[in-house]
């Protein structure tokens, strides 16, 4: 796509390539540096490693308490309160007074 655009000469062309369908070139430039035609049944090759029953089993494990732990916290949201407030006083060491202010100063 870099000689493409390199090599086209109308402006239009030079920006067209990033943007456009794959295996589009300029006219010019399809000319002058030939290049197989793009076929993407014939270029795709699909990447599917090969997984054990143990990564399998694994991953589905992780998924579902992942889901578990993103439904209780959302179910835990409309009870919270002010949820930023909170978060800022559990992530502060000092005492509530003192947020926004920094370590040794004095109020």
């Amino acid at each position: 796509m870099a000689k493409d655009s390199c090599y086209a000469r109308s402006e239009r062309d030079k920006l067209y390539v990033w943007i456009a369908p794959p295996g589009w070139r300029p006219a010019d430039a399809a000319a002058r540096f030939p290049k197989q035609e793009y076929d993407p049944h014939r270029d795709f090759i699909r990447f599917d490693p090969p997984r054990s029953l143990a990564l399998n089993l694994y991953v589905l494990v992780q998924l579902t308490v992942l889901i578990g732990a993103n439904s209780h916290l959302l179910s835990l949201l409309p009870k919270a309160g002010n949820l930023a407030e909170r978060l800022v006083l559990c992530l502060h060491p000092g005492e509530p007074g003192d947020v926004g202010r920094r370590a040794g100063e004095s109020p």
